[in-house]
């Protein structure tokens, strides 16, 4: 068997159609359109749930806080209380009471 082999002009003539590159384009553009859409709406969901566990933790604390306010609420005012507000809210000590202070800058 023979084989006959084509010349430039028999090969058929293989063009990129304007629509096809058209089409090409617009799918690329469109990718990376909704690409750039994705990452943001992660950023954004990203902090936005940082921004509620910071808001979660400020609720706690803020329940904490009440919850001790509450509990000095209730307490009964009597010799006890009067002198545990004053040294653990007020600092103060009786005249005869040796206070020893030290130094917990280094730990901090």
């Amino acid at each position: 068997m023979e084989q006959k082999q084509l010349t430039n002009e028999e090969h058929p003539k293989r063009r990129i159609q304007p629509k096809t590159v058209a089409v090409w384009v617009l799918t690329v553009l469109v990718v990376i359109i909704s690409a750039s859409i994705v990452l943001s709406r992660m950023i954004e969901y990203s902090r936005l749930k940082q921004s509620i566990q910071k808001k979660q933790d400020e609720i706690t604390a803020s329940r904490e806080r009440i919850e001790e306010l509450e509990y000095w609420l209730d307490a009964p005012v009597d010799y006890d209380y009067i002198i545990k507000v004053a040294r653990e809210e007020i600092g103060l000590h009786f005249p005869d009471e040796d206070i020893y202070y030290t130094d917990d800058s280094d730990q901090g």
